[in-house]
């Protein structure tokens, strides 16, 4: 469905990636890891036109989407749920959601809006509060429904459990395997480790820039000391 071929990528005259190379194929669960500032939320900007390449070529269900502006990207299929969630605070939960809402006519079993409600029945219960007055889990809870109300041929979460709770960071994650055995192409930065291996097929590590190391789980389990080499912890 996707693929990033020898990205370069800078912001102004200090460049980030070096040649990075990434595929997803439909269906899949490809995590993505490395340690703070290697590259891999640059890596996302490239794909989703937020920091286009310097070079390189992306290409998304065959067609080269490298020089389109973001929203044409969004528009072509890829939705993103960002680094802090970023949702509209001064907006009711209800509005947050409806504002992306889009249909695709290619899709056969659209996300609504009260698709999302029963996927995150918390969602329902504050449809009509405020954005700002809710939890972090809730917030990325929301930022997830909204992504998803653009029926995306990709979704992409950048830190997707990051400062949540234990609790609430394993619902995240059975609702993207939930997500997955549904058949959402899905793309995730990640450092929970355990829990991602439980989902993922595939697996990247971005170390300054570059891919360091890919394979499957089976792959990743069976690399000694994998998560002290490439992971830091």
């Amino acid at each position: 469905m996707l693929k990033a071929e020898n990205i370069h990528a800078a912001y102004g005259s200090s460049q980030v990636l070096f040649g990075v190379d990434l595929e997803l194929r439909e269906g899949q669960l490809v995590a993505m890891m490395g340690r703070n500032g290697m590259g891999k939320t640059t890596t996302v900007r490239a794909i989703t036109g937020l920091t286009p390449p310097s070079s390189g070529t992306i290409t998304l269900d065959g067609r080269d989407v490298t020089r389109l502006k973001p929203h044409q990207i969004g528009q072509a299929g890829v939705a993103l749920v960002p680094e802090g969630r970023q949702i509209f605070p001064t907006l009711t939960v209800r509005e947050n959601l409806i504002a992306t809402e889009r249909h695709r006519r290619e899709t056969t079993q659209q996300w609504t809006l009260e698709r999302v409600f029963d996927l995150f029945p918390r969602l329902r219960e504050r449809a009509s509060q405020m954005g700002d007055s809710l939890s972090g889990g809730e917030q990325q809870m929301l930022a997830i429904g909204r992504a998803l109300l653009t029926n995306p041929r990709l979704l992409i979460l950048d830190e997707a459990t990051e400062g949540l709770a234990p609790l609430i960071r394993h619902e995240i994650w059975e609702v993207l395997a939930g997500l997955k055995a549904e058949g959402q192409t899905i793309l995730v930065i990640d450092k929970n480790l355990d829990e991602m291996a439980v989902v993922a097929d595939y697996a990247y590590v971005v170390l300054k820039g570059r891919i360091a190391w890919q394979g499957d789980v089976e792959a990743m389990r069976a690399t000694p000391d994998f998560a002290e080499t490439y992971l830091g912890v």
